[in-house]
């Protein structure tokens, strides 16, 4: 898993934050987590209660993260945490944004 990503949280819209082999919610009382193998999901007195979110990764199959959201689900940034998934290329990367930000990024 890259460190140096930040998934937002699927409630709150807030980076989680690094704790041990997945990412927290920072927010009190918040249970949502992330880690690439079973993407976002909630955690309830150590067990897993709600997978939120499955989408996986085109090219390698594990979890995306959500990177950046926007008014429209549709139009929000899901990328791979996994360093060596070709999807981390740049133009790989493009695959995964719907066809407005694409379009905004290409004319940059």
């Amino acid at each position: 898993m890259l460190l140096d990503i930040s998934p937002l949280c699927l409630y709150h819209n807030a980076p989680m934050i690094l704790t041990h082999y997945w990412f927290d919610c920072p927010l009190n009382g918040c249970n949502q987590r992330y880690d690439m193998g079973r993407g976002y999901y909630v955690m309830r007195e150590n067990a897993i209660e709600d997978v939120s979110n499955r989408r996986q990764c085109p090219k390698c199959a594990l979890r995306l993260y959500l990177a950046k959201r926007v008014a429209t689900l549709g139009d929000s940034v899901w990328l791979c945490a996994n360093e060596r998934c070709p999807s981390n290329r740049h133009t790989l990367r493009m695959t995964f944004l719907s066809p407005l930000v694409k379009k905004e990024i290409q004319h940059r």
